[in-house]
Formats: C-alpha cells, structure tokens, sequence
C-alpha cells in the first residue's frame, strides 16, 4: 500500500462533499468504511433513485456509484445527472460482467472505474486521481471567476489604482495596449513610448527565456500565472516586481482577447517592511494566538499580541511545555514525550496522527484556551492558541436550559408521581434525625434511591447535592465517625431546582395534581367495625372478606402507576450514556394493585433499570460486532397468580461477568476464594445486591458506589420476598423479584 498517496488523499479530501450509492448493505458497510477514512461529508444511498433524490437536493464534489442496483441502475442514474450538471465528477464501482455498460458509461463522458472485488490501492488511487481533479477544477474556476470580476472592476476604477499600481495590458501578441501612470513611473517611460510596442521592450537580459515561455504556456491555457521579474528601465537601469498575469475575456464573448499583468514592486526594502508589518497586524488582529517552537521547545521570535493575553509577556525562548502545563504535570509530560516522538518518526502521517494526540484544550489564566498544532519545516511547530472561554459558557448556558427545559416536561408530563416522590423526600428530610440514628448503610442506600428518582426526574442541582452527601457518608463509614448532614444545603438544592418549575408551570401547578387525601385511620377504624362483626357472628367471614379487599383497596396503589415513569428513564439514561435501546412499555395487568408498604421497593428498582442500562447494555459498537441488533433490549413484565406477585426484569447486554464479581467479592472482604467456588453459580450473581458491591472502578452520578442494587434487596427483604438472578455471558440477564401480595396488616389486630 502506498501510504504517500494515502496521507495525501487525506489532506485534500477533508472537505469534499460525497455521495455514494450501493443497494448491497454488506458492501455498502465496507466500502463506506474505507471512504470515512478520508472524507468527512458523505452521503449514502441506498439505490439509483435515492441517488438521484439526493443529487437533486445537494451539490457534490464526487460520485461514487455500483451500476446494478433496483429503481434506477447506475447508467440511468448517471445519465440523468450529467444532463443536468455535465463536469460532474462520478467514479463507476462494476464487476468484470459490466463490460457492455462500462462502454456506455464511457460514451456518456464517465472517465474514473473502480472493479469489484475492490482493492484499497485501486480505491485510493482512483479517488486521489479524481480528487486532484475537482480540486484542480474548483481553483481553475475561482481563478477565473477572480480575474473575470478584476476585469470587470478594472475599468471602473482605473482612475483610483492609475496612480499607485503597477498595471498593464497586452493584445493576443504581446503588444502594450495600457499602462498605468505607477507603471510608467517605475519603468521611466511615457504611455505613448509604451503602448502599441512589444512588452518584451522591458525585459531585462538577465531573465531566463525559460520563465517567459512557462508565462506564455500558463496564460495561453487560461491560468494565471505568478512569479518574480526582473525588468529593464529607459535608463538602463533595472527594478524587480512580483507579477500576477492572466487572460483577459470579452465579456460578451467569453473569448481570451488580450492578457493583463498586476505588479508589485519589490525592489525596495521599505516595501517589504511594510508588507511584513501588514502580516503582523492580520496576525494580531486575528483574536487568535499564533507562536513557533523549536525541536528544544524553546519558543521563538515573532509570535502575535494575543499569546502574550492568553500566557504571559516576554515569551522568547520560554519552554513552551512550562508555558502551557506549568500546573499540570501530566498533560506537561504528555506534550513533552509527544513532540519527542514527533520527531523520532520518518512517517509523514504517523507524524500527522502524533500530533493529534497532543492536548487539545487547556485552562490557563481563568481562560479556557484551544490549542492547535501545525508541523514546520526544520523539526519546528507553529501553535495556535484560541480562547474559547466565551464559547464554553454559551454551551453551558446552553445545557443548563436543556436541562431545564427536560425537568420541566418530565414533571409536567406526570406531576402526580412527581408530587408522590417530593412527599416522601419531605417527609423523609422532616424526620432525618431518626434516619441518621438508625443505620448508616440503610440511610446511605436511602439517600442513593432518592438521588437516582430525583435523576429520574432531571433534579440536577438536588442530585448533584445528594451525591455529595453520598461521598461523606463513604468516608464517614470508613472513618467510623458520624454522619454530619447539611440538612439546609439539601433544602436549599430542591428549593433552586423547584424554582425553575414553579417559574414555568406556577406555584398552582403541581398542588391541581395532588391525590385526594385518604382518612387512613378511618378506613382502618371501619375493617376494625368489620372484624369486630364478624368476632359477634353477625357478619359472615366471607362478606367479611370481601367488605375488607374493596376496603383495603382504598389505601393500595396501582402497580401500573407505580411503574409508569421506568420507559421514560430508561430512554433518558441511555442518552445521556450515548447508547441506543429500544422502545418498551411495563407489562402489567392495570389491575394489580400493592400496599403502601411496596412504594420504597418500586422506587428502588430505579437502581435495577439504571445498572442495566449503564452496566448491560454494551455501545452500539461492541453490540454490532457481537451479532447483536445495534440498538439494546430492555423489558419489564410483572405476572400474579394467586398471592404471589412476580416482577421480572431483563436485558439482552453483555451479562454479569462472574470474574469481575468473584474478584470484587474477595477485595471487598465479603468471602475468600474458597468460599466463592463453594456457592452456585446463582449465589455468586446474588453477591452483586451486597453492600458496597460494584464492579466499576470509578464512581459516577449514575453507578459505583455500591449501594443500588443493596437498597434494592434491602427494601425486598423488608416485604419478605425472594431474588432471582440468571445472567449469561453476551445474552443478557435477568432478575426476577417474587413477593408474598397479602392483604394489608390489619393495624387494629
């Protein structure tokens, strides 16, 4: 493989705009894989006739295209574009059995073949010979397009430039037809000695006859051309400019009628002081940074004002490492090695891939800065720094009221669970001086559900508050110390994040949504009339029973309800994970009710969905190369037959690795290996619900800790109910909940 042509290709081909059309998904995926590596704009589809719909709607640089393929084929489709735009640039992808097609492609102007199989050196080299090509075209027509308006102007305002540009015309033959006075000036002439005479009357003998018949080819081509000259002046003496000559066409005609010539003189230095000083003011006046480094990393000479606002002044020979990374020794480390990889590399594009591996973005002086990195000649570098602080509290801005505006609809769309969930964390804020006298794990796994319902429901700045506690409850149970809550700070939290909806929906809003009040103590005074009358023989105990469900029912809730918020949070933690899952609703009979004694078992299932998703459900990548759909599978189904109440939750991730538990269990201290090997493969997934259980390394606001799935059997447990879990490596797993659904305890017995 020519990897010259390959690091080319990818230099120029950036930011070429490209369609490619393949109905075959096997060999659309492969092809495209190969073209991503080069192009960042491509459009994919998917037969002739989208091909077609999609150069009608776009403008592209390059076509790619198979020739069989349904709707319309690759001639048709072809034909049909070179009617409407005949330069467009189309590279043919056939088999060696499309020779009678290739034939009529070619008829119809299609220069660029590629055959199948396809071989990347084919591939490369075709798509670099086209690409030179369109790139060639598109400066041969801004080119023009710049001459044609410089033309165009010129006679408007040959009385202004007259004076101070060196300009001049010729015929097809080279003869003066107009002079500009800056022209005459500088050569000593009058316009009359010049004009109708050969332009060759001021070529100075020193010029090689070759630069003037590479000028003659280059413009009778209708290019511009551009080069330095040596002149000759009536006095004999000389002077030397940078000239730009070029064809000059008749407006009506179009047809090259004559050549004109802009100079620029460079003979004397105070000119070329003065367009360097024009240098340094666009450099300055840029709002970007612009400085070079050696090999050494030493900084150089002539760097822009703005390095000296975004660093520090005098930064002549500075280290630039220090300059950049002076508080931050890893990224400082980093850049050294990086540069001195740099340059122990022959290889242009491992050069090319280094160099994106340097720090991107760095925060110095209270600015957020951008850097980007330039290779020089002679082991240099040219660095352009950027301030993007202005830039990163827009998008924060920007986040912040998408974030907002998610609370807000979240809420809206169920302010009844939402009024449901702020009276237990009231309740529960009114009464912590009882949670922190019991057991810190329990209040621990209680704070961690209340963050993840709260994260449910887009309470950033409250989760965001209750994950801090999270981290001085951990250090204050490793310390043995006790538990020191800001209870004011928590208040305050919810207070801000309320505000935003109280400011969009009003403080009414969530008050028209909240139940009616339910007497519990009435109903329970009236199944204590009941039981008192079925004690005295005058109520059946059937009635009874019956009298005491529907009674009962009074002060259950819907499981249905209940679970009702879990889809949406599902879809709202892939998100923000970058993974994509499907689609799903609870299944549950709307029928099936459960005591008040089930809501902190419900409400800590967040943990079971949220775990799924964050530790299940693998990218879309992993997920692809496992022979996977790209898009993960999450269900919920609850099942009741008599008094037993199944919830079954599963997913179809990458299952529950048993080294990683094994490994855990025995760093955590909770058994040694022996111990482990000794217990069934059931009992080793069960060890996942133990406390401060958690096969990830680092803690994040979504998983970590260790306290999720431990809330979740620790709520079970208080119901008096029983833990599946099956898992199986690359299938998925399953968790099965199964609980007893008695009658309500009869509080007066």
């Amino acid at each position: 493989m020519n990897k010259e042509r390959m690091i080319e290709l990818a230099q120029i081909a950036k930011e070429l705009k490209i369609l490619y059309v393949e109905d075959n998904e096997e060999a659309r995926r492969s092809t495209l894989y190969l073209l991503e590596e080069f192009f960042d704009d491509i459009v994919v589809a998917i037969d002739g006739q989208d091909g077609l719909d999609k150069f009608n709607q776009n403008s592209f640089d390059l076509i790619i295209s198979d020739i069989n393929m349904p709707k319309l084929n690759g001639i048709e489709m072809t034909r049909e574009i070179l009617a409407k735009k005949h330069d467009q640039a189309i590279i043919i992808i056939s088999a060696h059995n499309e020779s009678d097609m290739l034939a009529e492609l070619l008829n119809l102007g299609v220069e660029y073949f590629v055959q199948k199989p396809i071989v990347l050196e084919k591939l490369v080299q075709m798509l670099l010979k086209s690409t030179k090509r369109i790139i060639e075209t598109r400066l041969f027509h801004e080119n023009v397009k710049k001459i044609e308006r410089l033309n165009r102007e010129l006679d408007s305002l040959v009385k202004g430039f007259d004076e101070h540009v060196i300009a001049s015309r010729t015929d097809l033959k080279g003869v003066i037809t107009y002079v500009s006075k800056a022209f005459c000036k500088i050569a000593g002439y009058s316009k009359e000695e010049l004009v109708g005479k050969p332009h060759n009357m001021v070529r100075h003998p020193d010029m090689p006859k070759e630069a003037f018949k590479d000028m003659w080819q280059t413009i009778q081509n209708n290019k511009i051309w551009q080069g330095e000259v040596k002149n000759l002046k009536k006095d004999g003496s000389y002077y030397w400019v940078k000239a730009n000559v070029a064809p000059y066409v008749d407006q009506e005609s179009g047809e090259i009628i004559g050549y004109s010539a802009i100079r620029e003189d460079i003979t004397l230095r105070k000119e070329v002081v003065e367009l360097s000083s024009k240098i340094n003011d666009l450099l300055n006046n840029s709002g970007e940074g612009f400085l070079s480094f050696n090999s050494n990393l030493h900084i150089e000479s002539g760097y822009s004002k703005e390095c000296e606002r975004l660093f520090e002044k005098e930064l002549v020979s500075k280290d630039i490492s220090e300059v950049l990374f002076s508080d931050d020794s890893d990224k400082k480390e980093i850049f050294q090695n990086g540069i001195k990889n740099i340059l122990e590399v022959d290889d242009e594009f491992s050069k090319q891939m280094m160099l994106s591996l340097l720090p991107q973005k760095i925060l110095k002086n209270n600015l957020s800065i951008k850097l980007e990195y330039k290779l020089l000649k002679n082991d240099r570098f040219m660095l352009i720094a950027s301030d993007i602080s202005e830039k990163i509290k827009l998008e924060k801005r920007l986040e912040n009221e998408r974030q907002k505006h998610n609370k807000i609809v979240t809420i809206a769309n169920n302010p009844s669970e939402f009024n449901l969930l702020l009276k237990d964390f009231t309740t529960f804020l009114d009464q912590i001086d009882k949670h922190l006298s019991g057991s810190k794990s329990e209040f621990y796994r209680q704070i961690h559900t209340f963050k993840g319902l709260f994260a449910q429901k887009q309470m950033s700045i409250l989760v965001n508050a209750l994950h801090h506690i999270e981290s001085h409850i951990t250090k204050s149970i490793k310390a043995d110390t006790k538990i020191d809550i800001d209870l004011n700070k928590l208040k305050s939290a919810l207070k801000s994040d309320l505000k935003d909806v109280y400011e969009i929906l009003g403080e009414d809003f969530l008050k028209r949504f909240e139940s009616e009040p339910v007497d519990t103590k009435a109903i329970i005074d009236i199944e204590r009339v009941l039981h008192d009358l079925v004690e005295s023989k005058k109520l059946d105990k059937e009635t009874f029973c019956l009298l005491l469900d529907k009674v009962q029912n009074l002060r259950a809730y819907s499981l249905k309800n209940l679970l009702s918020s879990y889809p949406s949070l599902v879809k709202n933690v892939a998100k923000k994970l970058n993974k994509e899952i499907l689609d799903f609703e609870i299944d549950v009979d709307s029928s099936i009710k459960v005591p008040a004694s089930y809501r902190n078992f419900i409400k800590s299932l967040v943990h079971v969905f949220r775990n799924s998703i964050d530790h299940g459900i693998e990218d879309g990548e992993l997920r692809l190369s496992a022979n996977k759909s790209e898009a993960g599978m999450i269900s919920c189904k609850i099942e009741q037959n008599g008094d037993e109440l199944k919830i079954v939750i599963s997913d179809d991730g990458r299952g529950i690795p048993l080294h990683l538990v094994k490994q855990k269990a025995i760093k955590n201290g909770i058994l040694d290996e022996k111990e482990f090997s000794k217990l069934s493969k059931e009992e080793q997934l069960k060890l996942i619900f133990a406390d401060n259980f958690s096969t990830k390394d680092r803690v994040s606001e979504l998983s970590g800790r260790g306290v999720g799935l431990a809330a979740v059997k620790s709520e079970l447990d208080k119901l008096g109910g029983e833990l599946q879990v099956q898992s199986e490596e690359n299938k998925g797993t399953v968790f099965i909940f199964t609980i007893k659904n008695k009658r309500i305890a009869h509080e007066y017995a």
